[in-house]
């Protein structure tokens, strides 16, 4: 992000899409897909957000290997989800319709892999525990079915 707006949340709203919008631009996403790439860009971050959170309160409430149990729980989440972004939105327009629907099925069972990997990973070889690991990849997964909520377009009410 850049910069920080003393002017109210609107603006800082405006600072963040033009960020969003910069990064879409560097990345050389097509124009028609840049708004696609925007929503999953923000969705990212909300769920960075979101586990860094749940580190944190488990740092306040309770000790550092349930903080980094949560931390690891979110951190498998996010990464198995930006994977499925970067495969689904790869095509978009209706003449892309049959490369879309192939593009979803892939990417999900390579989600479903990766995160099958990434679990045996962190289980067997970072001994985290377990509770905390699991709530931390439900919530920041669960977090998901939140964005529309909280990236209501205030245009459209």
């Amino acid at each position: 992000m850049t910069g920080h707006s003393l002017r109210g949340d609107d603006d800082e709203v405006h600072v963040v899409k033009a960020d969003l919008f910069y990064l879409a631009q560097k990345m050389n996403i097509p124009k028609y897909q840049r708004a696609a790439w925007r929503g999953c860009l923000r969705l990212l971050l909300f769920q960075i957000a979101i586990a860094a959170v749940l580190f944190l309160t488990g740092l306040l409430f309770f000790s550092v290997p349930v903080a980094v149990s949560l931390l690891l729980g979110g951190s498998v989440s996010i990464i198995a989800q930006s994977v499925f972004a970067a495969l689904f939105f790869r095509h978009s327009g209706g003449r892309a319709i049959r490369r879309i629907v192939h593009s979803f099925y892939i990417a999900e069972a390579i989600k479903l892999v990766l995160t099958a990997v990434l679990f045996l990973i962190v289980i067997v070889f970072l001994h985290v525990k377990m509770p905390p690991f699991f709530m931390g990849y439900l919530i920041t997964y669960l977090s998901f079915w939140l964005s529309p909520v909280c990236f209501r377009d205030k245009k459209r009410q």
